[in-house]
């Protein structure tokens, strides 16, 4: 459970060792290369820290998949709009590799925030940084070109240009896979 602690202290927060004794609520779990966390539709009644592997969350849109985002390992991963309302997930969350992880109940979890204030603080941390990541992806989506949003997600996010496969960036970018292969060729070709 070190690795849990080590990501909430890295967000700023402090872990008293009683509420590091409750990260034992969390099971050691594998899944393998194609196997889903959750489906569209179904209710998320769980989260994870990610310790090894990607799960990519994706879109069934009129039967194009559309990849929002891929969590990467020393993460919590969720569908965090239904774990948080309890409303049926809009998205799937699938292993793009194999993954190892703490699985932890939404019951187990709440019985936590209840139990330790410092848990919510550090929830609200974890949130917050969510967030401002989020609104910056918007805003690049709707304002910037195909190359200005690949140049700005390179610039804010090196690890995911260097690790997730190249359709599933492209899709979270909003362009084609030959259209990124284009602007990382000129991009290199301009260097």
């Amino acid at each position: 459970m070190k690795e849990i602690r080590a990501y909430l202290e890295q967000l700023g927060g402090k872990v008293s060792p009683q509420l590091e004794a409750r990260f034992s609520v969390f099971e050691e779990v594998k899944l393998a290369k194609g196997d889903y966390f959750l489906r569209q539709g179904d209710i998320c009644k769980k989260m994870a820290f990610l310790t090894k592997g990607q799960i990519r969350h994706f879109y069934d849109v009129d039967g194009k998949e559309v990849t929002r985002w891929v969590s990467l390992d020393q993460n919590f991963v969720t569908s965090f709009a239904s774990f948080v309302s309890g409303r049926p997930s809009l998205e799937n969350l699938v292993c793009i590799e194999d993954c190892e992880m703490y699985l932890c109940s939404k019951e187990a979890f709440m019985q936590i925030k209840a139990e330790f204030p410092s848990m919510t603080q550090l929830w609200i941390l974890a949130i917050e940084q969510e967030m401002v990541g989020y609104e910056y992806r918007v805003f690049q989506l709707i304002s910037g070109s195909a190359e200005n949003r690949y140049l700005d997600f390179l610039k804010e996010y090196p690890r995911f240009v260097k690790e997730v496969p190249q359709k599933y960036l492209a899709s979270m970018l909003g362009i084609e896979p030959r259209s990124l292969s284009r602007i990382r060729k000129k991009i290199a070709e301009g260097n």
